[in-house]
């Protein structure tokens, strides 16, 4: 029986939870969902994520520089503000990881990933986006291939999209996010002779420096500081892969 080619469409988290690189690691092929259009403002994954806070989830925000493109912009035309605001907001940003993960244990090796994004002298989202889960597919050994929505150039709209953009990369099955119940058609996938599967993560309870019952849908950063990369990889791995 023929091995089942699992593709996996995301858009480019900012400093993405758990969740995101489980998804990564199940998939062979990971298409970064970067040409669609999205408004700057909308409080999605693409520019903010919740941290533990002085023991409470804290949301941290990027904010999107306006230019000329408008409100609404492709994923991968987006500027991370530069204004006075913004690094007022990146100086607070800084001083609030730094103080409330500052004595977590691998908080030393991890740092870093939190302070290079802020530190970056290339104003893309997408880039600096994709930096940081670069740098953290290789801390945690995922190898899983990306590829950009913009190189496929797919038409249509939602799950009519994700149907060509699995077809386009050869794929016969879609690993779908928990959370796209709302919005995509699965029949889309069946009628095109397409497998679809469901990531269905639930997040199991690690140490968290400064909290007291667990608080789960944190950025990577916050096991990754707590736990460091290699539990954080043993934990990945104890999740099933798609067959």
């Amino acid at each position: 029986m023929a091995m089942a080619r699992v593709v996996a469409v995301h858009q480019p988290d900012f400093m993405p939870w758990m969740g995101f690189f489980l998804k990564a690691k199940r998939a062979d092929v990971l298409v970064i969902l970067d040409h669609t259009c999205n408004n700057i403002r909308d409080g999605s994954w693409f520019r903010r994520v919740k941290f533990l806070i002085g023991g409470k989830p804290t949301w941290f925000s990027v904010p999107i520089a306006h230019d000329t493109l408008g409100s609404f912009q492709p994923l991968k035309c987006m500027k991370v503000g530069s204004d006075h605001n913004a690094m007022s907001l990146f100086q607070k940003y800084r001083r609030s990881f730094q103080q409330s993960y500052g004595r977590c244990p691998q908080y030393p090796e991890i740092h870093d990933l939190f302070d290079d994004y802020f530190s970056q002298s290339d104003p893309g989202l997408l880039h600096r986006n994709m930096a940081f889960i670069n740098r953290v597919m290789r801390l945690l050994g995922i190898e899983t291939p990306i590829v950009f929505s913009s190189e496929l150039d797919p038409a249509g709209h939602s799950t009519a999209m994700l149907v060509e953009i699995v077809r386009s990369v050869g794929g016969d099955t879609y690993l779908s996010g928990d959370g796209a119940s709302g919005y995509q058609d699965d029949h889309l996938f069946f009628s095109a002779g397409l497998r679809l599967v469901k990531n269905c993560f639930v997040q199991r309870p690690y140490r968290q420096c400064g909290a007291g019952a667990f608080v789960p849908g944190l950025s990577i950063l916050d096991m990754l500081t707590n736990e460091g990369a290699e539990a954080t990889r043993a934990r990945i791995a104890e999740y099933e892969p798609i067959r």
